[in-house]
């Protein structure tokens, strides 16, 4: 839709052009005949506004409203969509420059609060009708799934940082306006709200596709944290790697290879 609306608006700025020269006479005489009717090229411009306009408010995510013809102005960004936008940048960032296994670990850890919110979002759009039986039960299974090897993950990498509490700063905040955007509207003190109080609170449909760009964003974020964690100069805690490497079933070195004084003080 893009390409559509980058080619309307070009080929609208030739026929102005085209126009601008059909009234002037210095520049018609330099127009190879036919030069067509002046009306002609009117009515074209007129088409080609309608269709500018139709790509560009699909663009803005108000299509019905545009084909309508209606003149609104763009929509706000709410707090759980500027807050969503805002951890996915800043996690994009740190995952790119260096980060820690706390770093890491931070990460996995919102993103999975981002799945339990998603669950909630889906099941109250699935009871809102937004989303079909079959879709809801197939969102939550890949939830699920999703959920089991984040919480292996996030496993492994407390272990291996042990007592590092280091984030990088921008994104500890981040982290943590997200959640509370998450908890303002699928929580009820400590307990999960219903389906009907999140309804109330937000425009689930609004809700349910911030939550699907956020899945969609998180396959990046997920390849990120693959390629910082096959970082060679990413420090580990001796002592959690011993542990792995002892529950481990692949071949075992004949010497060890983790020093002593490490275990002590790690």
């Amino acid at each position: 839709m893009h390409s559509v609306l980058a080619a309307t608006h070009a080929v609208r700025r030739s026929l102005e052009q085209y126009e601008r020269a059909l009234t002037s006479g210095r520049d018609r005489s330099r127009l190879a005949g036919p030069t067509g009717e002046l009306a002609h090229v009117r009515e074209l411009i007129r088409r080609i506004d309608i269709a500018e306009g139709l790509a560009r408010g699909y663009l803005d995510l108000r299509w019905p409203a545009t084909a309508r013809g209606e003149q609104l102005h763009p929509l706000q960004p709410t707090t759980l969509e500027t807050a969503i936008n805002t951890w996915q940048t800043n996690a994009a960032r740190a995952l790119s420059s260096s980060p820690s296994l706390a770093d890491l670990a931070l990460v996995v850890r919102t993103q999975l609060d981002g799945a339990a919110f998603a669950s909630a979002v889906g099941g109250a759009a699935t009871h809102a009708g937004l989303l079909t039986h079959l879709e809801g039960v197939r969102m939550q299974r890949a939830l699920t799934t999703f959920e089991g090897s984040s919480g292996d993950l996030l496993k492994t990498l407390t272990l291996l940082s042990g007592r590092d509490r280091t984030f990088q700063a921008r994104l500890a905040e981040t982290s943590a306006q997200l959640r509370m955007a998450y908890r303002a509207i699928a929580n009820d003190g400590t307990s999960l709200a219903s389906s009907d109080s999140m309804r109330e609170r937000v425009d689930i449909t609004r809700t349910l596709t911030a939550v699907q760009r956020t899945l969609v964003a998180g396959v990046d974020l997920a390849w990120r944290i693959h390629d910082a964690a096959r970082d060679p100069s990413l420090r580990v805690r001796a002592q959690g790697a011993h542990r792995i490497a002892a529950r481990s079933h692949q071949p075992r070195p004949s010497a060890g290879w983790v020093e002593a004084g490490d275990l002590v003080h790690n």
